[in-house]
């Protein structure tokens, strides 16, 4: 909670929370919100979830968890349907080429259903490489201290059928400052495994390499700058209409949307 009150956001996306079970929280303090998903066996392999300002919670419409490698928002921002968040913690390399075009298409599900704007965020375990220029969904930012992985050409592979834009490849940040993952070798390596895709790149107005926050991780936070307002809706228009019940006419005052 001391480090949540340095650095200002509406939705916080979980990966590994390795919890033991499923659970949902409010914080006294504060009033945030936290859902987070259990860990697979007893290893408690993945775990995702959300944490919630207090700010924005009465627009949730629902939070799912769907497995532990997904988990699903819905929130509503005034709009015929609503803004849909994905989170995501992707299997490595190690799992093998079928469990992660398997788990890509279960990511597909939940993104083939009406939302005003869709975003997935969370650690991919890709490498992306320098930009090839028939590659559409990628920006010109794309880091080139990393050669694409095997994952990496699977999830250039995902966002092209699915028409999402990498976000975090559509803004100039210094390459040394792109790193979202240390390694725990002895060379401390690091990566950038961790992203954020959309369906309009116009949506976000930035991405940060977050650097100045003790999470107790490997991996440091990216936080995504959305364009999405949410409108106050209009309120019903009432009307008089007549119904039929039990055999006598009655006036009811009935909302219509």
């Amino acid at each position: 909670m001391n480090q949540l009150s340095k650095f200002k956001y509406d939705i916080i996306g979980l990966c590994e929370t390795r919890a033991k079970v499923e659970s949902r929280t409010k914080w006294i303090q504060t009033g945030d919100e936290l859902v987070i998903g259990e860990g697979n066996g007893q290893q408690r392999i993945g775990g995702v979830g959300f944490i919630i300002n207090s700010r924005i919670a009465s627009h949730v419409i629902e939070v799912q968890i769907h497995s532990h490698r997904i988990a699903t928002l819905k929130l509503d921002i005034g709009r015929k349907t609503p803004l849909l968040i994905i989170q995501i913690y992707a299997p490595h390399k190690e799992y093998g080429i079928d469990e992660i075009e398997k788990f890509y298409s279960e990511v597909e599900t939940h993104l083939d259903q009406p939302a005003y704007q869709k975003i997935v965020i969370g650690d991919f375990n890709a490498q992306l490489g320098p930009k090839d220029t028939n590659q559409r969904y990628l920006g010109k930012f794309t880091s080139g201290t990393w050669d694409k992985n095997e994952t990496g050409e699977l999830l250039v592979d995902f966002v092209d059928a699915n028409k999402l834009f990498i976000i975090n490849t559509l803004f100039q940040k210094p390459p040394n400052k792109r790193w979202t993952f240390e390694s725990t070798n002895t060379n401390k390596t690091r990566h950038e495994i961790d992203f954020g895709l959309c369906t309009d790149r116009l949506m976000v107005t930035n991405v940060e390499f977050l650097s100045r926050l003790d999470i107790g991780s490997d991996h440091r936070p990216v936080r995504f700058t959305l364009n999405t307002k949410i409108r106050k809706k209009r309120p019903p228009i009432m009307k008089s209409v007549r119904v039929l019940h039990e055999g006598l006419l009655q006036r009811n005052i009935v909302e219509k949307d």
